[in-house]
């Protein structure tokens, strides 16, 4: 019996090998290390659908607390990643299109993982996405928005607009051409700071849009989203040419109907109080100031920004309060996890305490619990993509 000791072994660091890994989600998004808000996956989410609707390529998006949180403690950055992408097989099997964008939060690891269909043309360009999207947002701490921007981006390197084609991009190399930047990478990134023209102003204003208007759009019925090009392009860079032209535009006093004056920032200051301040520096919300020079009324409009954790005091009722979360307990396939959330309001003091339950984990249908191999797409009769290593790696 002592001659099967190390067969025995070998099983069973293959077994812990395999259990290591996370299964294949239902979704395209794994947030294992709570990097991202609700309002951010639910816009990853629809990204990720129309690309795969329009273009056949499939992309997950996938964070960690670290390797050695889910057992991994041997290899390279870049051969986890291949290994995750291989045993969930992203993509299909007969163009090897699939997409992994993967974070490790405390190893602090960015990792844009593409199938072999790709080849190794597109890894400089991947690389710039890290370097120049990702990695200052996530150094930031706006994680939502460098994947946003960095999917945005990957979505036009890879496939082109969507709708516009449905083969692979030439085999011919283009490292020089410079990454596309739309207005909709732009808006998409949280808390993100614009300069915007405005009369005598001395300090930049957050990119903000007014209260109670929603910061994420559905598709209106009618509407065919046949280019991201055409979305980005021009309802992007339209929506906040409007925005812009709405807040900046020239208004009628509601008392005398004089023409009222849109202060700048030093001067629109004295209006607001420490509370509006505040929110302000947070860039939770940005207040214009409109004064009449005919009867000396003073109007203040407050705008919101988007995708913030700031959220409304229910003491001082200020929009002051920094949510911030951390997971207790991780959910598995055999128990609930649970979320502790805390909110601190940084005018009043308020705090504030809320454990959450985070569902059990539940198998997927398509994968199985041991569909899927250590170096190899899927097993099992079901169709998978493979990489062997094309993409980017970078940190923050």
């Amino acid at each position: 019996m002592n001659h099967l000791l190390p067969l025995v072994f070998l099983l069973s660091a293959i077994s812990q090998a395999m259990a290591a890994l996370p299964d294949r989600p239902l979704q395209s998004i794994l947030d294992q290390a709570d990097m991202l808000t609700p309002p951010e996956e639910q816009v990853i989410s629809e990204k990720l659908r129309q690309w795969r609707a329009k273009k056949g390529i499939e992309a997950f998006v996938v964070t960690i607390r670290s390797r050695s949180s889910i057992g991994e403690n041997g290899g390279t950055w870049e051969s986890f990643a291949t290994k995750l992408f291989n045993r969930w097989g992203i993509g299909t099997d007969s163009r090897n299109d699939g997409v992994l964008f993967l974070m490790s939060k405390e190893e602090r690891k960015i990792r844009i993982e593409v199938g072999s269909g790709f080849g190794r043309r597109h890894d400089p360009s991947l690389k710039r996405i890290i370097d120049e999207q990702m990695t200052p947002a996530f150094r930031a701490g706006r994680f939502g928005g460098g994947v946003i921007a960095a999917i945005d981006s990957t979505i036009e390197r890879l496939s082109g607009p969507v709708g516009t084609s449905t083969t692979l991009p030439p085999e011919a190399p283009t490292p020089q051409q410079p990454l596309p930047v739309t207005s909709q990478t732009k808006q998409s990134t949280p808390n993100t700071q614009s300069i915007k023209p405005k009369p005598s102003a001395s300090k930049p204003k957050p990119s903000s849009s007014p209260i109670n208007r929603p910061a994420v759009r559905p598709d209106e019925p009618g509407t065919d989203p046949t280019s991201v090009a055409a979305l980005t392009g021009g309802l992007g860079l339209g929506g906040w040419g409007l925005r812009h032209y709405l807040r900046r535009r020239r208004k009628k006093c509601s008392r005398c109907g004089t023409m009222t004056e849109l202060l700048d920032e030093n001067a629109d200051d004295i209006h607001l109080d420490d509370g509006r301040k505040l929110e302000e520096a947070m860039g939770s919300v940005d207040y214009d100031v409109r004064k009449c020079p005919a009867c000396r009324l003073v109007d203040v409009v407050p705008y919101r920004t988007w995708f913030t954790t700031t959220e409304d005091c229910p003491s001082c009722h200020y929009r002051t309060v920094r949510r911030t979360s951390r997971i207790l307990v991780y959910a598995d396939y055999n128990q609930s996890g649970r979320k502790l959330i805390v909110r601190d309001c940084k005018k009043c003091g308020h705090h504030s305490e809320q454990t959450v339950i985070i569902p059990r984990r539940e198998h997927s249908s398509t994968s199985g619990s041991s569909s899927f191999g250590l170096s190899g797409g899927s097993s099992g009769g079901s169709s998978g993509g493979s990489s062997s290593g094309g993409g980017a790696s970078g940190g923050w």
